[in-house]
């Protein structure tokens, strides 16, 4: 950072859970607006005064947001941005094309949002006519709640009427004394909360066309002071008796004893002095509550009340984390309600010599509905819904018995709101006939023999039949693609297809398939693909980490013009494989290189020993290749960075190059593609909001990172092969009830421990797919989905057999479903410190589709292959590769080239040997997680 940019910082500050969740997600989904009318001789140099006045005084209109170090910061400029100001004389522009204009020029204004540049926060003023005008308020939620807004108009006001603005506590003051108030974690009482509850099931259907929020009023004439009165014999407030009269509607119309929706609570309770300060103090809590047939709205905001209490509020929890919660208590679900109380928002008196009043407010949420209540004399019901989601004719039958709820809180519920149900015809068909285990199994049954290849009953136990864990993703992946939801870790607790579709049946009824957040933008990198880049900065590491190469001979001699033509086609298709490392150049199409050679493949072989010499820069492609001919066979050559392709991707690319030569070779049009470029996960990754970062940080609680070794001997890491190494473990992985893969897996750890001198309470680095097999079209998707994680070392009583390798796969598994936060996400999360690694030591248990498939699924056209040759350039000190062969396992290690790794290797062979040997069967060391995390 310059000195420029360092001067113009006036602070920075932590962000909340819920700004964080905010930021992550869609801008368009948080840009709000509030236009008012001004009428009167309104003089724009002096509102442009009271506006630059606003800006000094009230910190947070000169707000930006920034990622830093896998985290969300607050950054207070000393200056306003100069594009919070906007002026637009409008009254020579026809009458008729106001409106237009207006829309066109509000628009604008949101787009003009910039979370990193700025401004957060914009004043626009459309001149209209001599006598009236149109201020224009825009904000973006992560930096401003209504609250916020409230004040800034107030202060506006003042700053025109050339009052002076009283003292209030500035934004950096009431962000330090939030945090500096809060401690532990209230995830715990959430927990408990919820421990009674069933499942916290959405109310609304998924959408059924274009986003298209609709906003409906309801005042109710009420008389509050009685209400508030009878509340408080109840232990209640009138806020919670609105809450109740919701969720009684809710239950009700559900047909179910219970409801669940989203509470908006002001962190400003915390600080109380803060609660006229500008900024956002939201976060966004579930709420629930039992609903009986004699329970009134008085009895339900009693319940509310023992459920309630400040010790809910903390910054860093978000509703995300709190569902993680729930889910661990068997409570899964996203309730789609939001519900906000507050007081009255009218708005401030107009500056002397105006009056003024609000046309509209505008704000876009995530929530199917949106109900805000205000009150002052009367209590107002504000909702705002989402047309494609929600029926109008519903929404207004659900604000008739609300307004029956509270007008007589002291009758039962069910008398009041009629017939129950009624609610439930607001859901998709999807939910509405969600299929039963009965409809589910046949479906199930076929797509695990389509994937086994074998006559499946509904009752055998896959592992028990020595099927692997690529199997389970298989069928997982098929069973996605066809709208039946299910997950590696059920088909490791229950192997058989009976159980997976119990698992399905259950996880329809509760509405949690998995979907691919389709309107959320995909980023440039994800945090693997970004910690697999950041890995070639570290020069200590020596030349080309990360570096990866192939040799592929084929028993045909191919045309080089052909080749090229359909090397250029397959990029076409997936142009992530023409990225590069800066994202700021654009893309670029790595081209294919051809040659005649005596020997392609001897030939392609030393081209890829030049091709380490050559660094991989940051504005070229991050994939070389290259086409060697010879009288007999052809040679495809590849150099790439390991941020680009993994172990899936590779045949694909393989395939593709196949099929788009063999239309080239025939004259025509190159077939339909057989993935995608992993635009699907990405979208799905921006959406993704859980709970990985606490996850990593309980999980490596207590580990001690090994510190960076001094720079290696430059040159390629020697690799030594023992082959045969391990017998076949489709036996023992049978007998105890696992894959050949995690037997493999738990004997080559603790080896590898063992003979390296590991300390005890070290990680060790395992190498897994975070492909989210649920995700329709995973295992086609060309891209980097491979994370290194570090897995905490367990030396507690040795355990069984049967119950250490069924504790390690399932804590590869749950490892597994947070590692798309990266290396940098979690690094961070688990505080590891920057001159430490996360591990030394990695083990890679490969899982790969057989080379035979490039063939099988090619078409007739399909190239014979010969042979290949592979190497890869890794940055960790030892990586151990456990590899399936035909008949076992091949151990190859790779190490630094001043270590013995001939012996090295010998060692962990005859110990693992050694261990498989013993009769009592029994692991001295095992490496996982806790098994309390492992259901996270």
């Amino acid at each position: 950072m310059t000195a420029a940019a360092k001067n113009s910082i006036e602070a920075l500050l932590p962000c909340t859970a819920a700004q964080a969740a905010i930021a992550e997600a869609s801008q368009d989904a948080y840009r709000e607006q509030t236009v008012v009318r001004v009428t009167g001789p309104l003089e724009p140099g002096r509102m442009r005064l009271a506006w630059a006045q606003v800006q000094h005084d009230h910190q947070v209109t000169r707000l930006t947001l920034h990622r830093h170090d896998g985290r969300w910061v607050q950054v207070v400029r000393t200056e306003a941005h100069p594009a919070s100001w906007a002026v637009h004389d409008l009254r020579r522009i026809p009458a008729a094309q106001h409106r237009l204009i207006v829309t066109e020029l509000t628009h604008t204004a949101g787009q003009a949002l910039d979370m990193r540049a700025g401004p957060l926060l914009r004043l626009d003023l459309l001149i209209e006519s001599d006598n009236t005008a149109l201020l224009v308020l825009t904000h973006h939620h992560a930096a401003a709640d209504g609250s916020t807004i409230g004040l800034l108009l107030q202060a506006l006001v003042t700053g025109y009427a050339g009052q002076p603005d009283p003292p209030r506590l500035d934004l950096v003051s009431a962000t330090r004394r939030l945090w500096a108030r809060t401690s532990g974690s209230p995830l715990a009482d959430f927990a408990d909360d919820i421990a009674d509850m069933p499942a916290l099931l959405p109310t609304w259907s998924e959408p059924v066309g274009l986003t298209e929020l609709v906003t409906e009023h309801r005042t109710v004439p009420i008389d509050i002071t009685q209400i508030k009165s009878v509340a408080a014999t109840y232990d209640a407030t009138l806020a919670m008796v609105v809450q109740a009269a919701l969720l009684a509607v809710l239950a009700h119309g559900r047909s179910e004893p219970s409801a669940c929706l989203s509470l908006a609570v002001d962190l400003r309770a915390l600080v109380p002095e803060a609660l006229h300060t500008g900024g956002l103090f939201l976060t966004t809590l579930p709420i629930t509550a039992r609903i009986g047939p004699t329970d009134t709205g008085l009895t339900i905001a009693a319940q509310l009340g023992q459920r309630g209490g400040h010790r809910r509020l903390h910054p860093d929890i978000s509703l995300p984390q709190v569902l993680m919660a729930a889910s661990a208590a068997g409570h899964q679900g996203m309730p789609d309600t939001l519900l906000t109380i507050q007081g009255s928002t009218r708005l401030p008196p107009a500056p002397p010599g105006l009056s003024w009043h609000r046309v509209r407010s505008t704000e876009r949420t995530e929530f199917a509905l949106n109900v805000d209540v205000e009150w002052s004399d009367d209590i107002v019901l504000r909702v705002q819904f989402d047309r494609a989601r929600v029926p109008v004719h519903q929404v207004s039958e659900l604000l008739d018995r609300v307004v029956a709820v509270l007008t007589e809180p002291s009758r039962p519920v069910a008398t009041l709101l009629r017939e129950p149900g009624w609610l439930r015809m607001v859901r998709s068909q999807s939910e509405v006939g969600s299929p039963e285990l009965s409809d589910l199994l046949p479906r199930v049954l076929t797509t695990i023999r389509r994937v086994t290849q074998e006559e499946v009953g509904p009752d055998d136990d896959l592992l028990r039949a020595g099927h692997s864990s690529l199997t389970l993703m298989s069928i997982v992946v098929g069973l996605a693609e066809q709208g039946v939801p299910c997950t590696v870790g059920a088909l490791l607790d229950q192997p058989t297809a009976r159980a997976a579709a119990a698992y399905s049946a259950q996880r329809l009824k509760k509405n949690q398939v998995l979907t691919t957040a389709d309107g959320i933008a995909a980023s440039a990198f994800t945090p693997i693909e970004a910690g697999l880049l950041a890995r070639t900065d570290r020069i200590e590491w020596g030349p080309q980490p990360m570096h990866e190469q192939s040799v592929l001979t084929f028993a045909e001699v191919l045309e080089p013009i052909a080749a090229r033509q359909a090397w250029r086609w397959v990029i076409e298709r997936y142009p992530a494989l023409g990225r590069n490392w800066s994202e700021t150049v654009q893309l670029t199409v790595p081209e294919l290189a051809t040659a005649k050679a005596a020997d392609a493949h001897a030939a392609a072989r030393s081209w890829l020993t030049a091709q380490l010499g050559t660094p991989f820069r940051p504005d070229a492609p991050l994939l070389r290749a290259a086409l060697f001919v010879d009288a007999r066979s052809s040679s495809l050559a590849l150099a790439f960075h390991n941020a680009l392709l993994d172990g899936w991707s590779f045949p694909t690319l393989i395939r593709e190059l196949q099929r788009s030569y063999a239309a080239v070779a025939a004259g025509t049009e190159p077939p339909p593609p057989l993935g995608d470029d992993g635009h699907v996960y990405r979208r799905w990754l921006a959406g993704r909001q859980d709970g990985d970062h606490e996850f990593w940080g309980q999980a490596l609680a207590g580990s001690v990172f090994p510190p960076r070794c001094e720079t290696p001997p430059p040159g390629e890491r020697a690799v030594a092969r023992c082959r045969r190494a391990l017998p076949d473990l489709a036996a023992v992985a049978s007998e105890v009830g696992s894959t050949p893969n995690m037997v493999a897996a738990a004997l080559t750890a603790a080896a590898f421990a063992h003979v390296t001198g590991q300390p005890p309470d070290e990680p060790l680095g395992v190498r897994t797919s975070a492909r989210p097999t649920e995700l329709p079209g995973a295992m086609r998707m060309v891209g980097q989905f491979t994370a290194e994680l570090p897995m905490p070392q367990l030396t507690s009583t040795p355990q069984p057999w049967s119950e250490a390798i069924r504790h390690l796969a399932a804590s590869i598994e749950a490892a597994r479903r947070h590692s798309h936060l990266g290396e940098t996400g979690i690094r961070f999360a688990a505080a590891c410190p920057p001159e430490a690694d996360l591990y030394r030591n990695l083990l890679v248990v490969e899982e790969y589709l057989p080379i035979d498939e490039w063939a099988a699924q090619a078409g007739p056209d399909a190239w014979t292959h010969r042979n290949q040759w592979r190497r890869e350039v890794s940055p960790s000190v030892r990586t151990l590769y456990v590899e399936p062969t035909v008949g076992g396992y091949d151990l190859v290690l790779s190490t630094s080239a001043r270590e013995n790794s001939a012996d090295l290797l010998a060692a962990v062979a005859a110990q693992a040997s050694a261990m498989l040997d013993s009769p009592a069967r029994t692991m001295p060391t095992v490496f996982g997680l806790a098994p309390a995390l492992t259901t996270s």
